[in-house]
């Protein structure tokens, strides 16, 4: 039996794991992550769009959306550390994201969403069929109206997760892949604990222990089989996304270009990147003839040249998902070294940075440094 004594071990090697694994090695602590993949960002996070957007959808200045906007710009420091840490370009864009209306009843729906946007302070444009075709070539006209995001950005997500991969070895952090590891929840009492008090996790694997001051499980979509050991399992499942690329040059949108059914994302090199299905399809990440068909015809409908074009890479992405929609960040109430930072669902990328620094400050002070009861584990114990 191996037994890897660590500062912190991190469960997920993807955006999210990643990301909390760099914050925290670049504040001094030794860190490990184990992955059960054979290699980094294997499921939702190596197939993500990319799109930052944290304006897109939002009514109310919630704290969600204060949750991302913060994330939001932090990516902005982030994308210049990496890039100037690695080397490696995460092609962090500002272009902006242009919203498609589908129907005048969806149309009537974002000129509400819209107004109240603006009382929150939301920058957006309307933009009429007539102007599209000037300010937005190539993409459709045959639409009511559309809105126009001009702050919100969006990254190549291989290059980005090469970048953090590159990034967290620099700093010092130590990978452990292939694995699969299981909370032992049989851990020590805590001493002056009273009985059927607070407790300590160490994590097993085949031939393998790994005893941590501080474990932070980001096991993504596997994360509510990971926590089956404890009293409770948290309820983060598996959403299939599927998604594609083409070689487009000629039919490139000048931003990301995003319809209730489905997104383009320009990429440098003239490709596109078109998404994405959300299926409930359990564990299983193939695709399908159905659903690639289902985004490039959306595609094809938001920019008409893709007609002549056909898809030349398609995968899919399982997206952790959790039953009300939020995130869940914070420590696992009866254990004083296990911490959540998982279900992000579709908002992982965005959200990264952020978790990463609550994270942070959450083992390094004892305090978030903010108000974080909505996304608490808390409240599906």
């Amino acid at each position: 039996m191996q037994t890897v004594e660590t500062e912190l071990a991190v469960v997920g090697a993807g955006v999210i794991g990643m990301s909390v694994a760099l914050e925290m090695a670049r504040s001094g602590a030794i860190v490990h992550v184990v992955e059960r993949a054979p290699s980094v960002a294997a499921e939702a996070s190596g197939a993500g769009a990319g799109i930052l957007s944290p304006r897109l959808e939002v009514e109310r200045a919630d704290p969600f959306f204060e949750l991302c906007l913060d994330s939001w710009r932090l990516w902005i420091e982030m994308n210049r550390f990496l890039a100037d840490t690695t080397g490696i370009d995460p092609e962090h864009r500002t272009r902006g994201l242009l919203h498609l209306a589908a129907t005048p009843d969806e149309w009537a729906l974002f000129l509400r969403r819209r107004a109240r946007q603006v009382e929150i302070g939301i920058e957006t444009e309307v933009v009429s069929p007539a102007e599209l075709d000037e300010r937005f070539p190539g993409v459709t006209t045959a639409v009511p109206g559309a809105i126009y995001y001009p702050d919100e950005h969006y990254l190549h997500t291989d290059r980005a997760m090469e970048a953090l991969y590159s990034a967290c070895r620099a700093a010092g952090v130590l990978f452990i892949f292939d694995t699969e590891v299981a909370l032992d929840a049989a851990g020590a009492r805590v001493a002056g604990s009273p009985p059927g008090g607070a407790r300590t996790v160490r994590l097993k694997a085949p031939g393998l222990e790994i005893a941590a001051d501080q474990i932070v499980i980001a096991a993504g979509a596997w994360t509510g089989e990971l926590t089956g050991a404890l009293d409770v399992s948290l309820p983060v499942g598996p959403v299939r996304g599927q998604a594609a690329i083409a070689a487009a040059a000629d039919a490139c949108p000048p931003c990301v270009i995003y319809s209730s059914d489905g997104y383009v994302v320009p990429r440098t090199g003239g490709e596109v990147y078109v998404g994405a299905t959300h299926e409930q399809a359990g564990f299983d990440r193939n695709t399908t003839d159905e659903g690639i068909d289902l985004i490039w015809k959306n595609a094809r409908r938001l920019l008409p040249a893709l007609d002549r074009i056909k898809p030349s890479q398609r995968w899919a992405g399982l997206r952790p998902c959790t039953e009300d929609g939020l995130p869940i960040m914070g420590p696992w109430p009866g254990y004083t070294n296990l911490l959540v930072a998982s279900g992000h669902c579709r908002n992982g990328i965005l959200l990264a940075p952020i978790t990463a620094r609550i994270v942070r400050e959450w083992i390094v002070n004892g305090d978030p440094g903010r108000d974080m009861t909505a996304f608490l584990p808390d409240r599906f114990l």
